[in-house]
C-alpha cells in the first residue's frame, strides 16, 4: 500500500471567458498551508495524408496568486503522453523578472509576487 500526504486543493477562479476550469488562463489561489497547484502539458496528434503532425499543448498561462514554498506548496505538472516517467526538472526555467515558470519556450504559469523559485518544487506526474 502506498501512502500519500493529503494536501488542501487550491481554489480555482475562472476567467471571464472560461467555460471550464483548467483550460486557458486560470487564476489559482491556495490559501494558507501546503497547496498543490496542478498544471498540464501534453501532446496533440493529427494526420495529413501519411504524415503525422505532433504539437505540444498546455493549459494556458495560469496565474498562481499565492505560491509559497516555505508553506509546502508544490506544482504538479501533468505531462501525460510525453516522455513517460520523465522527471528531470532541468527543462524547466523560472524568470525572476517576469515571475514566469516555463517548460522550454512555453510559459506554464505566472507566480505572482515570487522572485525566486526552485524548480525542484515542481513534481512531474
Amino acid at each position: 500500500m502506498r501512502w500519500r500526504r493529503l494536501r488542501k486543493e487550491p481554489v480555482i477562479t475562472k476567467g471571464a471567458f472560461d467555460s471550464q476550469c483548467g483550460d486557458d488562463d486560470d487564476l489559482l489561489t491556495g490559501g494558507a498551508g501546503a497547496d498543490t497547484f496542478k498544471l498540464s502539458y501534453g501532446l496533440s496528434f493529427s494526420w495529413s495524408g501519411w504524415f503525422p503532425s505532433i504539437s505540444f499543448t498546455n493549459s494556458g498561462n495560469d496565474t498562481i496568486t499565492d505560491f509559497n514554498a516555505s508553506e509546502g506548496d508544490i506544482i504538479e505538472l501533468d505531462m501525460t503522453g510525453i516522455l513517460d516517467g520523465f522527471s528531470n526538472s532541468s527543462v524547466l526555467s523560472f524568470d525572476s523578472t517576469t515571475s514566469e515558470l516555463s517548460l522550454g519556450n512555453t510559459v506554464l504559469a505566472t507566480l505572482e509576487g515570487v522572485t525566486s523559485f526552485d524548480v525542484s518544487n515542481v513534481v512531474f506526474v
